[in-house]
């Protein structure tokens, strides 16, 4: 295999976005959350293809999340505003923090977009803010 350092910038890009949607899939089991990686959303017969779909967090009807390779390459402002448009989040997330499944920042990143899915479904670990605030 050809070392990412010797791709193309897009090429890196698209090594990095398979790693993070691997990733996102071993999240999914691990914390015992939904997790749909990769996903397409479909809006107004436009599609946009994301990394993952977090139905449960992020509020509204779930977060969909995108990557960025370097700052400034957060992508184009369409996704967010049609995903905003039929009640959906974006999270635009550092690809070369989330390419390996690492449970503290996958956990940070969930509990900050919030969960939002039915209570009987709410994982352990993912407890109100105001009960992280009493916890020990």
């Amino acid at each position: 295999m050809v070392s990412p350092d010797f791709l193309d910038p897009l090429e890196q890009k698209a090594v990095l976005e398979r790693k993070v949607t691997a990733a996102w899939q071993i999240a999914g089991s691990a914390l015992g959350i939904s997790v749909v990686a990769p996903f397409v959303f479909q809006h107004r017969g436009v599609s946009y293809p994301c990394l993952a779909y977090l139905p449960c967090f992020g509020g509204g009807k779930g977060m969909l999340i995108r990557g960025f390779f370097r700052f400034g390459d957060e992508g184009s402002p369409s996704l967010p505003r049609a995903a905003a448009a039929a009640g959906y989040y974006v999270s635009s997330v550092n690809l070369e923090v989330y390419t390996e499944f690492d449970e503290k920042v996958f956990k940070e990143a969930l509990l900050d977009w919030g969960y939002s899915g039915p209570e009987g479904d709410r994982p352990a670990w993912c407890m109100h803010a105001n009960e992280q605030n009493d916890a020990p």
